[in-house]
């Protein structure tokens, strides 16, 4: 069994980290099946938490500090991809003594912001998900960050990009953005597992619309912001009943004041078990407008058997299983992310989709046996396993 290096910014058992937390945990738990998998963590300095897992604090002191803030603020704090050329990585044989690793897997190209493992000769791979100059350039079209940010973070990823062998993404179109593109293989976002006792078929339906995410990632907050202003007002006029049900944690208290104002919304904060809101809501909004890779929330509805509500943004990397919603739909109405771009076309999504009993049940049908054949576990492994054998042990 090869061993198996692990570096991501957050520890991989953790439930609150949102879709990003997801993939993290699910790489996780697909590594150990191909191998010995040592974990090691941003987090307190040396810290031990089992005897796979570690963390590390990197010391940069005074000009190393300075140098890596500057360049942070350079590419727009957007990405967290910063590389210092004047501090000195940490050492990995401070973590696991004795240990010779036969490859390691970075989660996205920051985790090898203090950790590099090339320099010990061990051949590396990343998982990009979402990709760091798609980010950018949806901020650079928003005017967030200059075209300066842009020319520091394409030198930061060809300096990365040297040094590893491929990887994962989660949708083709993202191999225009790598080097050696050939070398990275689709491995599309899956849902968390679902618990056995959830029960999508539950009777006890209540009107009510879903966001689950985490909030203190901006495009999740903006996203839900945007939707409470332009979209929510019309969905309350039509339907003055319907509820908004918001899930997760990292809201500020400024955003819980202004969202909690709001008629029909209901902050709901971090929900561990999300069985009962899955169950009991009509449809999930997918409102993000900003942001790269996939949405994991997307999958994960069609996991619940729930129809997505989703910006195209929300529905990238998922565009085979989305239809646009207009005044007559055609001939794709099997498609469960139903994707809308201003008021009237959401609520031509609730009216017609939603709230049509025959439709809903049809599509929410679609949701589950998408899932069944297109997502599961065991296709993401085979995926990983693949990879790990063309790149590492040829």
């Amino acid at each position: 069994m090869p061993n198996i290096l692990y570096i991501s910014r957050f520890l991989p058992s953790r439930k609150d980290l949102g879709g990003g937390g997801v993939r993290t945990k699910l790489l996780w738990e697909a590594l150990k099946q191909v191998g010995d998998v040592y974990t090691v963590v941003y987090g307190k300095r040396n810290e031990k938490l089992d005897s796979c897992t570690s963390s590390y604090h990197p010391e940069h002191g005074y000009w190393g500090n300075m140098f890596e803030g500057r360049l942070w603020r350079l590419t727009g704090k957007i990405c967290n991809l910063v590389i210092n050329p004047c501090i000195t990585p940490m050492r990995l044989d401070k973590w696991f003594p004795g240990i010779r690793f036969d490859f390691a897997v970075g989660r996205y190209f920051c985790a090898f912001n203090d950790v590099r493992p090339w320099n010990y000769g061990i051949p590396t791979l990343v998982d990009i998900d979402d990709h760091p100059l798609e980010k950018l350039n949806t901020a650079v079209l928003q005017g967030q960050v200059s075209w300066q940010s842009k020319l520091a973070m394409k030198l930061e990823l060809a300096y990365r990009q040297y040094y590893i062998k491929g990887g994962w993404i989660v949708k083709e179109n993202d191999k225009r953005y790598l080097r050696h593109s050939g070398n990275y293989d689709l491995l599309p976002n899956i849902p968390p597992e679902v618990h056995e006792d959830y029960n999508a078929d539950c009777g006890e339906r209540q009107q009510a619309l879903l966001t689950v995410a985490l909030f203190s990632y901006p495009p999740n907050r903006n996203g839900v912001d945007s939707f409470l202003q332009t979209i929510w007002p019309d969905v309350r006029r039509k339907y003055p009943d319907m509820e908004y049900w918001l899930i997760g944690g990292g809201l500020s208290e400024d955003y819980k004041a202004k969202w909690s104002k709001l008629p029909g919304v209901r902050l709901m904060g971090f929900v561990e078990n999300l069985n009962k809101v899955y169950e009991q809501c009509l449809a999930v909004v997918v409102p993000v407008n900003q942001g790269a890779g996939s949405c994991i929330k997307t999958i994960e509805a069609l996991s619940r058997g729930r129809i997505a509500l989703s910006t195209t943004c929300g529905a990238r990397g998922y565009e085979e299983y989305s239809m646009a919603l207009a005044g007559q739909d055609g001939d794709n109405e099997t498609k469960p992310i139903l994707i809308y771009d201003e008021p009237s076309t959401f609520l031509h999504g609730l009216a017609n989709y939603v709230f049509d009993a025959g439709n809903r049940q049809r599509l929410e049908e679609k949701a589950l046996q998408i899932v069944k054949e297109r997502f599961s576990f065991d296709k993401f492994c085979k995926v990983i396993a693949a990879t790990v054998d063309r790149q590492i042990f040829l």
